[in-house]
């Protein structure tokens, strides 16, 4: 391992700096300033005696590893970092990218670090991304990256695989991310976006995007925060947080091929209306929706009735298969008890909130003295419909006690007052 210093001060660089491996580049807080027509830094391998640049080589056959350029500022230059298989223990960090036209370009750069990097250019003049990260992205180390000022600030393609991105930020540019090709699981997580004009995280290229988790983000003032097609699984998490004045949080214009859990932040209402995703949502037929809905009262504050947040295209997920599960000798999350005597009624009680409105079903067996006997049917309040399959003779009968709902089941009999009630209740 070789170290470069820098002494601190402000240079003119007018041609290329080669970076080959075991190399350690410290600028000690230096400006360089650049070639605006040139690149300023590019990967190289070591030949006998020369330090030759590995653009162009064939795939892995000259890998940069341990190689390390930090601390500089760098100005007026049309590509500061041109890499290719800059690899593991490769990294560029401390740098500020002033003025610059593109600040790295990394192809096949698996296993390489992007640490704090600092990028303006307030003019937005180029429609290059600032920076551009390519073919096979594969658990490359990019966070603490800011962008402003840009037509578009970051570029993943090629194959982005099992890639973490934190903390990236982009403020005042058109767009945020956007991701060409192939993607395999990532996570863009505790990212901050401000004054997007268009898209903040762009996932629309023909390519399957699969296991793509996105949390915990800020957007603000944003046109679209999420947009994206060829889902396959992941998710849009509840803890991306959009202010107000995002336009869109997430368009997936996509109703055949993405298969994509979006979370809506719970929302309340002191209005009725009819249930439907909130206005800044578009969401494919296929794609699957959490979130609740809350009607409360505008007096009180106290909620009266929640929702899953869905909307009328949307299909939403029904059990068709399943162990519906028992409690032997008892109701499962009920209690039990019975009326004094030798003849009594037996009163099961819950949890469910009792209204005329609450809709439930039962299927109870009793055993008493007389043997096994089964009621069951529904109910809708104190309103209870008996099937006809139920022990004739046999009645419930549904009332208030103490705001939850009692099933009082009659008439019962056992010399010694014995029963065992087994079966379910439950809220449909």
């Amino acid at each position: 391992m070789k170290t470069v210093e820098f002494p601190s001060g402000t240079y003119r660089v007018t041609g290329k700096i080669l970076i080959p491996s075991y190399i350690v580049i410290n600028g000690n807080n230096s400006t360089l300033n650049g070639n605006t027509a040139g690149t300023m830094f590019e990967s190289a391998y070591v030949s006998g005696t020369n330090v030759i640049s590995n653009i162009g080589t064939p795939d892995e056959s000259h890998r940069v590893v341990s190689a390390q350029v930090s601390d500089l500022i760098i100005i007026n230059s049309k590509l500061a970092f041109n890499l290719f298989n800059f690899n593991e223990i490769s990294f560029i960090s401390n740098i500020q990218f002033l003025e610059v036209d593109q600040c790295v370009i990394a192809s096949r750069s698996f296993y390489g670090g992007f640490k704090n990097l600092i990028c303006r250019n307030a003019s937005k003049t180029s429609a290059l991304p600032a920076f551009t990260f390519s073919n096979y992205v594969n658990v490359e180390n990019i966070k603490d990256v800011f962008v402003a000022g840009r037509k578009l600030a970051f570029v993943f393609s090629g194959g982005i695989n099992g890639l973490q991105l934190t903390n990236l930020s982009a403020e005042d540019c058109t767009n945020g991310i956007s991701f060409l090709g192939e993607v395999n699981p990532l996570t863009i997580s505790t990212c901050y976006f401000e004054g997007i004009t268009g898209t903040a995280i762009d996932m629309n290229d023909a390519a399957a995007h699969r296991a793509v988790t996105i949390d915990n983000n800020w957007f603000y003032n944003v046109g679209i925060c999420f947009s994206g097609k060829y889902l396959h699984q992941g998710c849009f998490r509840r803890g991306n947080y959009a202010d107000a004045n995002c336009t869109n949080i997430v368009i997936i214009d996509d109703d055949y091929t993405s298969l994509f859990d979006v979370e809506i932040n719970n929302y309340m209402t002191p209005t009725n209306g009819i249930l439907t995703l909130p206005p800044k949502y578009q969401i494919g037929r296929k794609c699957t929706i959490n979130g609740t809905a809350i009607i409360y009262d505008g007096g009180s504050g106290l909620p009266m009735v929640k929702a899953n947040i869905s909307h009328s295209n949307n299909l939403i997920n029904l059990d068709y298969s399943g162990d519906c599960g028992y409690v032997g000798n008892a109701v499962a999350f009920c209690s039990q008890s019975k009326s004094a005597g030798t003849t009594f009624n037996i009163n099961i009680d819950t949890s469910i909130r009792f209204s005329e409105y609450c809709f439930y079903v039962f299927k109870l067996r009793v055993v008493d003295n007389s043997g096994s006997t089964t009621v069951q049917g529904n109910g809708f309040g104190s309103t209870i419909t008996l099937n006809p399959s139920s022990q004739p003779g046999k009645t419930v009968t549904a009332i208030n006690n103490s705001g939850n709902l009692r099933l009082i089941l009659s008439s019962y009999y056992h010399p010694t007052e014995y029963f065992n009630v087994e079966g379910i209740l439950r809220i449909v």
